[in-house]
């Protein structure tokens, strides 16, 4: 430059830094500089301290919240996914969404809340006509709505299931928890059949029947003593 040339500078730093100060001890961004020599003139720049955000998450109802909150730097934009516990729904964010997903950008200190409402809850009767009995998976009496309960009829012996109350007459049935349900199992006695058991003795003697009778009960089984008379012995049986 021309000597008396009066020399304007003006810095810029770049984005997350700043100027610290001139070789000349100035501090501000524009100097100016008059050439009455040679000179050389330093801009020290920098780095700007990060500026950090608080994030609350505060949870109504169980539930959790990832991540739950923390110290972001600025402009940082934290993702947020709720996860109901067992039994519970997500309804919505204190922000108005009801995705379980939400973005916050940390522009100043955030507070958000996830709300968590618990599941309905309905009763499962059984009820038994005749003799046997209903396991249920899962087991228990009251279930979350839209539960899968399985039921298993199992007759007692010379019994044998015949249907549900809703008409189905599989022994194991399905039933979905939209509400509080009875059901009823319908077992029905087998019927016995009758055999007749008939001794016929050569000789003398007698022979006694236990139990005694002469009917049975199909599978009954019957035991006979044969007790000779006075001067006669048992021989065999036919």
């Amino acid at each position: 430059y021309p000597s008396g040339t009066v020399v304007t500078l003006k810095a810029t730093p770049a984005s997350g830094w700043k100027l610290a100060s001139w070789s000349t001890g100035e501090t501000t961004s524009t100097i100016t500089v008059k050439m009455d020599s040679n000179k050389t003139i330093k801009a020290t720049f920098v780095k700007e301290a990060a500026t950090l955000y608080t994030l609350t998450v505060n949870i109504e109802g169980n539930g959790a919240v990832n991540p739950n909150g923390g110290k972001f730097e600025k402009g940082t934009v934290v993702t947020l996914t709720a996860t109901p516990a067992e039994g519970w729904n997500f309804t919505k964010w204190s922000t108005g969404g009801t995705s379980r997903t939400t973005k916050v950008t940390m522009d100043g200190d955030k507070t958000i809340t996830a709300f968590f409402t618990e599941k309905q809850k309905y009763q499962l009767t059984v009820n038994i006509t005749g003799q046997g009995t209903v396991s249920l998976d899962p087991p228990g009496g009251m279930y979350y709505a839209g539960t899968q309960v399985t039921l298993t009829a199992s007759p007692a012996e010379g019994w044998e299931f015949t249907k549900w109350n809703t008409g189905a007459t599989s022994p194991t049935i399905t039933v979905t928890m939209t509400g509080d349900k009875a059901m009823g199992a319908v077992f029905t006695e087998i019927p016995a059949t009758k055999c007749k058991l008939t001794v016929i003795i050569s000789g003398q003697g007698s022979v006694s029947l236990d139990p005694p009778g002469g009917t049975y009960d199909a599978g009954t089984q019957v035991t006979l003593t044969a007790s000779p008379s006075a001067n006669w012995e048992f021989e065999k049986w036919s």
